[in-house]
């Protein structure tokens, strides 16, 4: 326990009452010894004693106890620092550490985790070591004056330093001096930050690892965020190599003295979607452009791989992720009606409202009841441009549809066996049949008759009935979850039947389906709604022509906007369309796993890890097309799922974390902020050849007062701040008045028994 002594006011008066006293008294003093009278001496006295006792002075005595020195010690928890031994040199530089510290019971240390969890959000620290932001949630209630020091156990590769230094370049005189002034200010403001977190205490790191240690690095320097469905797109690429590979001699490398011009060659392999691998070639410290190509919509995942060399530090770095939303430009879409009707109008208000369309609309006005010997390139005021649609510019559009359209040949065969090739190659067909469709001037006696899915009896069914849909349509993402839809009983989806809430329609044509799935069926379950896949392309046949009914809402309508709307998107391969398919996505967390089948599947899928574990993941069916799962994923990363020949890709986390962007071991990242708080660096790793504790060393611990240094070639400091907290605080009069009232009245005395001799 320490104590100590100091006096304070404590005035019976104001202090202006004081100044006025003090000031009177003084010219009173200065008077009587102008005038020499004989006991000017005594009345000083009187009036010292009594301005004395107005001021009332205290004794303050303050008892203090002594506060021990805070050491913290920081040690790294990130994921890099579990590559090679370094958590072993972790758990031995703490042991040693704590061995060391025993003799000094006047330190209070602090073992304190970073870079894990415990610190940042995922989204805060994007995957880097956040080392600052730990040390200030730490000394977020302690005063840094209690700092002895603090100490770094980490491989180096932090990712929140203060202030970035970066060396001045060689070049014009000026440019020279404004770039050292940059660096000189850039040092000033870094030790003024860390004298402001960390007092006068300095910080030292205790680097793992070793020195020297191979490493290459691939590295996506610019990328899109969004494309063009169809399009190509280019990004750029580095391969930086750190050190010296086994069986290749030379100086090693680092990112400031890289070779410039590297031959060496590394084959590159780009999957995208978790497919066949495509193969490029990368030179060893120079930026390469890449040209990508999107095939689909939504998200396209890039995984770009090198292999990996005999002593190469990591495999984390060596490959690099990346994400490109594809969207689709506008639609290009050709609707041919074969004469003017009813539900035409329906066709084009619907596809004209959607701003995302391009449409081009020609319309057949002869009447089929009035034949005549006009050429058909003379019955219109602009010429049907035929060649330039279905030959030239065929392969620009992105969806065809036919809506009542028979043969009056307009078209050729050459230019309809066109539309079926178009369609083979990638193409989208729509047929909207009308009456027509059943007698001899159908498109079915066309080639198309090869991609149809359906062939026409010849019957017509002209009586009112309503839509429904299928076993199979209830599985389909098409008609699947359609508003007023009628339900199957004893399904997932119901447990009672329901009868479909749309209105009638009334003209139905009889066909058999030769090919592709029946979603919805109308008189009798005859087939009504079909689809196809044709070689690359896809068909879609409505064997009525009344839909444009439920546009009308007659009788409380139906879905014809969003039935459209499904259908040709999945005519254009929309992913959120297809039928048969495996989703993989990030829902709040969790890893949310779709599987679309027309039939029933009950095998799990198989989930990859980012680190390469395998795990079995069992899916539940929903009765509508879907078998979902949901995985807890335990670390960030990409996340792949496979089911027979389909994978499907999740990212958790960012796709390229800082924590694995660069691996090696270094005091360069660190070294400007140790340097401003006069610490120092020491590598736990101190001999060559042997890996074992052997080969580790930590410096001596040495206490040092506040103005001297905090390090030498062997030892580091700790600061010996010598605070205390006051426990107890006693007060009491310089004088007690009584006394001071008594040589008041003697002084007087005095100088009244002078005045009178």
């Amino acid at each position: 326990m320490l104590e100590s002594l100091s006096l304070d006011l404590a005035p019976l008066l104001p202090f202006w009452v004081l100044y006025i006293l003090g000031g009177l008294a003084l010219f009173l003093v200065c008077f009587f010894a102008y005038k020499k009278s004989k006991g000017w001496i005594w009345r000083c006295l009187a009036m010292c004693f009594i301005f004395l006792g107005i001021c009332n002075v205290q004794i303050i005595e303050e008892k203090k106890r002594p506060l021990d020195d805070i050491l913290l010690v920081m040690i790294d928890e990130s994921e890099s620092h579990s590559l090679g031994k370094r958590r072993q040199q972790t758990q031995w530089a703490v042991a040693a550490l704590k061995e060391k510290l025993e003799p000094y019971q006047s330190l209070d240390v602090w073992f304190l985790p970073f870079g894990g969890d415990q610190n940042t959000s995922a989204t805060e620290n994007e995957g880097g070591t956040r080392l600052f932001v730990a040390l200030r949630q730490a000394l977020a209630d302690l005063s840094p004056e209690r700092l002895a020091a603090v100490l770094v156990i980490s491989d180096g590769q932090i990712h929140d330093v203060p202030v970035k230094m970066e060396k001045a370049p060689s070049v014009a005189e000026s440019t020279v001096e404004k770039s050292a002034n940059d660096l000189k200010i850039k040092q000033e403001n870094l030790k003024k930050d860390i004298k402001q977190l960390i007092g006068q205490a300095p910080m030292h790191l205790l680097l793992t690892g070793r020195d020297g240690e191979y490493d290459r690095r691939l590295e996506i320097l610019s990328a899109p965020n969004y494309g063009l469905v169809g399009q190509d797109f280019t990004i750029r690429v580095k391969l930086t190599e750190f050190g010296t590979p086994l069986g290749r001699t030379g100086a090693s490398q680092n990112p400031a003295k890289q070779e410039p011009h590297n031959t060496e060659q590394v084959v590159l392999e780009i999957r995208q979607d978790g497919g066949k691998a495509t193969t490029h070639r990368l030179h060893i410290g120079e930026v390469t452009e890449l040209p990508l190509h999107l095939h689909h919509g939504g998200k396209n995942f890039f995984q770009l791989q090198i292999p990996v060399l005999e002593g190469e530090l990591s495999r984390a770095n060596n490959e690099a992720l990346l994400s490109v939303n594809a969207v689709r430009d506008r639609l290009q879409v050709l609707l041919v009606s074969g004469e003017p009707h009813a539900g035409e109008r329906s066709w084009r208000n619907l596809l004209k409202s959607d701003p995302a369309v391009d449409l081009v609309h020609f319309t057949i006005l002869r009447p089929a009841n009035k034949p005549d010997q006009v050429p058909i390139d003379e019955m219109s005021l602009i010429a049907f441009p035929i060649q330039e649609l279905f030959e030239i510019k065929l392969k620009d559009f992105d969806l065809i549809i036919f809506d009542r359209y028979k043969r009056r040949g307009v078209l050729p065969q050459l230019y309809i066996q066109n539309i079926v090739d178009y369609v083979k190659g990638g193409g989208a067909l729509l047929l909207a049949a009308g009456p027509d469709f059943g007698t001899g001037a159908s498109l079915f006696a066309t080639p198309l008759k090869e991609i149809f899915p359906a062939q026409p009896s010849g019957e017509i069914f002209e009586t009112g009935f309503q839509p429904q849909v299928t076993p199979l349509g209830h599985r389909h993402p098409v008609t699947a979850g359609l508003e007023g839809a009628n339900r199957p009983a004893d399904t997932a989806l119901s447990s009672q039947p329901q009868q479909a809430q749309w209105g009638r329609w009334f003209r139905h044509l009889d066909a058999h389906a030769v090919g592709g799935d029946v979603l919805m069926t109308g008189v009798e379950d005859r087939p009504l709604l079909l689809l196809d896949h044709v070689g690359e392309g896809r068909v879609a046949q409505i064997l009525s022509d009344h839909m444009w009914l439920w546009d009308r809402g007659f009788e409380g309508g139906g879905p014809q906007a969003e039935l459209l709307r499904r259908l040709s998107h999945w005519l254009m391969k929309e992913p959120d369309l297809e039928e048969r398919d495996l989703l993989a996505e990030n829902e709040s967390g969790r890893l949310k796993v779709t599987r679309r089948s027309l039939e029933p599947l009950e095998q799990p899928v198989t989930l990859i890890e980012p680190d390469g574990d395998v795990v079995t993941l069992a899916l539940q069916d929903q009765g509508d097309g879907r078998a979902i799962g949901y995985y807890d994923p335990p670390k960030e990363g990409l996340y792949r799922v496979e089911d027979q020949d389909r994978v499907a890709l999740a990212a958790f986390g960012p796709l390229n974390p800082l924590e694995f962007k660069t691996l090696r071991s270094t005091e360069d990242i660190l070294a400007p902020t140790i340097q401003a708080s006069d610490g120092a660096v020491h590598r736990i790793f101190a001999a060559e050849g042997d890996n074992g504790p052997s080969a580790w060393s930590l410096p001596d611990l040495r206490l040092v007062k506040t103005q001297r240094d905090a390090f030498g070639r062997d030892w580091i400091g700790l600061r010996e701040n010598q605070i205390s907290e006051v426990v107890g605080v006693n007060e009491r009069s310089l004088l007690p008045n009584w006394s001071l009232l008594l040589l008041s009245l003697g002084s007087l005395l005095l100088a009244w028994r002078r005045e009178g001799q």
